[in-house]
């Protein structure tokens, strides 16, 4: 629905028909997509495996303390991996946004004006508006976001104002035949949102990969790098915060991409507000209240389950189960 492939319309019924389930897989915008959700998931996965490792660490000693040593530094090395290849794919992923959903990017960016050699904004702060008028502090990185977008420093990314103008006159007719005026016809998502869930996932993401550096780096010292930083109290928490960014970043992604994609729900055939149903608001109000409650239970259970589970710690070693310093089995003949 990103980007509508492979289908075409029945002139009858009104119903998109599926033509090509090839063109759906091996559009751009789904392999990216895929592409770059699968490292970002190994990253969350390996950041899970370093925080629960190093709250061990910091609590246990024995045979455990070379366990956890051993998976806290495979979690980091897992962490280094995952996040440059979600950041590499990402770029690309950005690119592929750029040229199919312009309107997502730019708001992405708050740049309202087309330009050669946009500058990539770091930080802006607007009016809480929709669409603010304006930007009242902002700090840029000189012509990157142009090369980001287009490969060229001095590149031209389309902005708000001038792609609404485009949407304006482009989809007249749609909005026409939902009788609608299309001079007050809006084609952009809230921007401030959009601005800062793209920044809060890029940041993150960013932050795991610099931990995961630097915990190598202590993980060189040996027996007593890790295990070491692991007795300080500060250490211990900022591995379990990493431990929970690699969630957040992903539900900011996700919050990103819906968000960013308004008022769509369907790429340029439908909006949102044409694909909603017409349920009277206690229908709505009890289902929702129902939805709510149930995935509230769920996830109550979901990290019981898990807590109870992280904080068992492997299970004891056996009589029978040789420990690392135990002669290796050899062929007999």
């Amino acid at each position: 629905m990103q980007n509508p492939v492979g289908y075409r319309v029945d002139a009858e019924t009104g119903n998109a028909v599926l033509t090509s389930i090839w063109a759906v897989m091996s559009s751009p915008t789904a392999v990216f997509a895929y592409l770059h959700t699968i490292p970002a998931a190994v990253l969350t996965a390996s950041a899970l495996v370093v925080g629960i490792s190093v709250w061990h660490l910091g609590r246990r000693a024995g045979h455990e303390t070379a366990f956890f040593r051993r998976s806290a530094q495979w979690g980091l090395r897992g962490m280094l991996v995952a996040s440059l290849v979600t950041i590499v794919v990402g770029h690309f992923f950005g690119q592929v946004m750029t040229e199919k959903q312009p309107m997502k990017m730019a708001a992405a960016e708050a740049l309202y004006d087309s330009k050669s050699g946009a500058g990539l904004s770091l930080m802006a702060l607007a009016p809480f508006q929709k669409k603010p008028d304006r930007v009242d502090f902002e700090i840029k990185i000189p012509k990157l976001l142009s090369f980001m977008a287009t490969d060229s420093f001095n590149g031209r990314v389309e902005g708000i104002n001038d792609l609404q103008a485009d949407y304006a006159k482009k989809y007249a007719p749609y909005e026409i035949a939902h009788g609608r005026d299309p001079a007050k016809a809006e084609y952009y998502p809230i921007v401030g949102l959009s601005y800062w869930t793209f920044r809060l996932m890029i940041g993150l993401g960013g932050f795991m990969l610099l931990f995961s550096i630097a915990g190598l780096w202590i993980a060189r010292r040996g027996r007593e790098g890790i295990a070491g930083m692991a007795a300080r109290p500060w250490f211990r928490r900022l591995a379990l915060a990493t431990l929970l960014f690699g969630f957040a970043a992903h539900a900011m992604g996700w919050m990103f991409t819906e968000v960013g994609r308004q008022p769509w729900v369907v790429t340029g055939l439908l909006k949102t507000q044409d694909a909603v149903s017409k349920l009277g608001v206690s229908t709505l109000v009890i289902s929702l209240s129902v939805f709510i409650a149930l995935y509230v239970v769920i996830t109550g259970i979901e990290v019981w389950l898990f807590a109870r589970l992280a904080k068992q710690g492997p299970d004891p070693l056996s009589d029978d189960t040789p420990d690392e310093d135990a002669a290796a089995p050899a062929l007999a003949y």
